[in-house]
């Protein structure tokens, strides 16, 4: 039997870079194979940092340009 993946979202409008690196690394210590992380988020100083750390951790990741600022992240582990 195949577990469902869990999907969790974090809307992180309005934060620095540093916290929401923090928060994000945070939620994904509770995550398991093929779960999703959401991350909704107007700053753009996290793409890169969100990039690389997923790519370091050999997790997949979209990222979608929601409106002018707005961007979401989506993280398979």
């Amino acid at each position: 039997m195949y577990k469902m993946a869990n999907i969790k979202t974090l809307n992180l409008y309005d934060e620095r870079c540093t916290p929401i690196l923090t928060k994000t690394i945070k939620e994904l210590s509770y995550m398991n194979t093929n779960d999703v992380l959401v991350l909704n988020t107007d700053n753009h100083c996290a793409l890169k940092k969100v990039r690389n750390l997923c790519e370091e951790r050999g997790y997949h990741v979209e990222i979608e340009k929601l409106g002018i600022n707005d961007m979401r992240y989506t993280i398979r582990v």
